[in-house]
């Protein structure tokens, strides 16, 4: 059964009014969605819950993040049956380009030299959050409560019984999984008595899309410059994804100016190689802080994406990372129903952990000594820093080491990237 209530009050899609459920997922953002889906094809009764109504057509303008997904990712929304839907909206990095501004070292991975044909895409966030609604809406599997948040959750014999608050009532369900995909400031992970440790950086983000007079060919720009960095991805022709990080002061300063001077000052800080700036769009900014739960299971109960790991997007891994952890347990939730194995069991739930520790640490350690080496301008470290560049440039193992796990392709792969379906 179907139920469509009148718009703004929310859809309850495809409940049969049985309240009890294999696994219920709160939060229907970019990564709660992509287990939702990952896990449809499976014999499993699956809801997903999110306290805001979900959109189904884009705005470009209300958001103005870029993704860079990395190799694994695509692999991952190929498996779950999305890209053919975003292949048309999608740009091809085949080269990815580190500098630091007045210092001689680079350093550049290209697709070729890792034998693929591309080492990621970049995709506008509105666009993969609207084609996921969609696909999620469409899902026949699949129970959707939204608006609703769940509220209270009480542990029970076989998983937890939760109360939802729908857009008019509340609403008991139970669940033998709760997995937890609401956010960095999640409201599950402190109904489960969950620390983080949380780092405040005092540091923004501030993202658009510029024009430029030449094309950037596939290439995506790191630069490190004394107030933080900036990222060029390529879209579209001539467009191009801009973000600025630094301190909340320095992003202020640059979303003040009026749309000449800002470009000019871009410009400034990134060079020439691009022609001109020509024009900018809609600024946006948003604040920046790192987060990780010291507990990312319990029995029966799973924290996934910024409520288990906010990173800094200075490496732009941060929703890369979560997609692979959300390749992971689905396989292993997969495997379990395949093997009638018990997935909520607490031993069970921290194989998965383990197996994501590792690769987690790396990413989380790399984006941290990332910031802390290009936060100071003292000539030596600022020689050393560029003379490292250079080096692991002209260092093919070292660098090859880099750009696997930077592709989400080193340790363990799960079969999602490895496009083995889940059966």
């Amino acid at each position: 059964m179907r139920l469509t209530p009148p718009a703004g009050e929310g859809i309850i899609k495809n409940h049969m009014q049985n309240n009890s459920f294999d696994i219920l997922i709160c939060g229907a953002g970019l990564i709660g969605t992509s287990l939702a889906l990952a896990l449809a094809p499976l014999p499993l009764r699956i809801a997903i819950t999110e306290a805001q109504l979900l959109k189904t057509e884009i705005d470009l303008q209300a958001d103005g993040r870029s993704l860079a997904l990395n190799y694994a990712s695509v692999k991952i929304l190929e498996a779950i049956g999305i890209w053919p839907q975003l292949n048309a909206h999608v740009t091809p990095i085949k080269t990815v380009h580190v500098s630091e501004r007045g210092r001689f070292g680079k350093l550049r991975f290209k697709a070729e030299e890792e034998g693929v044909a591309a080492l990621g895409h970049v995709i506008p966030a509105p666009l993969l959050g609207v084609t996921l609604n969609q696909t999620l809406l469409a899902e026949k599997n699949l129970t959707v409560f939204n608006p609703a948040k769940v509220i209270a959750l009480v542990k029970n014999a076989s998983g937890y019984d939760a109360t939802l608050q729908t857009a008019n009532s509340e609403q008991k369900i139970s669940a033998r999984l709760v997995i937890a995909a609401d956010g960095v400031n999640s409201s599950l992970r402190e109904l489960m008595g969950i620390v983080t440790q949380t780092q405040i950086h005092h540091q923004s983000a501030l993202a658009t899309r510029i024009t430029t007079t030449l094309p950037l060919n596939n290439i995506a720009y790191e630069r490190f410059i004394n107030e933080g960095a900036l990222a060029l991805l390529p879209l579209a022709e001539n467009k191009a994804a801009l973000i600025f990080t630094g301190a909340d002061t320095f992003i202020q300063t640059l979303y003040a100016l009026d749309e000449k001077t800002f470009l000019q000052k871009a410009q400034n800080y990134f060079g020439e190689r691009l022609g001109a700036f020509l024009q900018v769009e809609k600024r946006h900014v948003y604040p920046l802080k790192s987060l990780y739960a010291n507990e990312q299971v319990k029995e029966s109960f799973v924290l996934l994406g910024n409520a288990a790991h906010t990173l800094h997007p200075i490496a732009a891994q941060g929703f890369n990372l979560g997609l692979q952890d959300v390749a992971l347990l689905a396989e292993m939730i997969a495997e379990a129903t395949k093997t009638h194995k018990n997935f909520t069991e607490l031993n069970y739930l921290q194989l998965y952990e383990q197996q994501r520790l590792t690769a987690q640490k790396q990413v989380v350690n790399f984006t941290h000594q990332l910031m802390t080496i290009f936060a100071y301008d003292l000539l030596p470290l600022n020689l050393a820093r560029s003379a490292s560049l250079k080096l692991l440039d002209l260092f093919p193992p070292a660098k090859h080491r880099l750009a696997s796990r930077l592709m989400g392709v080193s340790g363990r792969v799960s079969k999602l990237i490895l496009g083995v379906p889940l059966d």
